[in-house]
């Protein structure tokens, strides 16, 4: 807490009756303890319940969320078609790592065709906010050369933009190419 003692049980309790409002962050926050299991015995059909609530109301963190749930099974029957359209609608309001993961749907060819320029459209979006997955994961693409010609300066671009976030696998990528 700030200012007062921390006391998940009361927050959950006062996330509750403002999630019954449809307040949509007190719903992604309830959603939240009850996935992390905090202050909550975990339950990720409760989780998948409370973020539905904040997500229908357009809350991209919990669109982005059930999107994560949905391509785990947790809480939900394993559904990557079903991930997908979340992490799209997250995507959509801008939300980075959900653009990261449109991305790797994409690339991978998880709940929609494989498309490696939708993959590399995505993956730019987020890399553009400075997600450093992305940066990598565009870094990977330029340097192999799939979906864009092969182009080891920019795929060092991307790799430098990463690694100066600290990603060591963008670390490890950059070195190898210089090499």
């Amino acid at each position: 807490g700030c200012g007062v003692a921390q006391n998940d049980a009361e927050a959950i309790q006062w996330y509750r009756r403002a999630a019954d409002q449809r307040y949509a962050a007190a719903a992604s926050n309830l959603g939240g303890f009850y996935a992390l299991g905090r202050g909550v015995a975990r339950d990720y059909v409760q989780a998948v319940r409370w973020h539905r609530v904040a997500a229908d109301q357009g809350d991209a963190t919990s669109q982005y969320v059930l999107g994560m749930l949905y391509a785990s099974g947790l809480g939900v029957t394993k559904d990557h078609t079903e991930a997908t359209r979340w992490y799209r609608l997250a995507a959509d309001q801008g939300l980075a790592r959900a653009q990261s993961m449109l991305g790797a749907c994409y690339a991978w060819g998880r709940g929609v065709t494989k498309d490696d320029t939708e993959a590399i459209r995505w993956c730019r979006r987020a890399a553009d906010q400075g997600h450093a997955e992305s940066q990598l994961k565009l870094g990977q693409f330029y340097e192999i050369g799939c979906g864009v010609r092969k182009d080891d300066a920019e795929a060092a671009r991307w790799y430098r933009l990463s690694a100066d976030q600290g990603n060591v696998h963008a670390r490890s990528a950059l070195a190898n190419l210089l090499q």
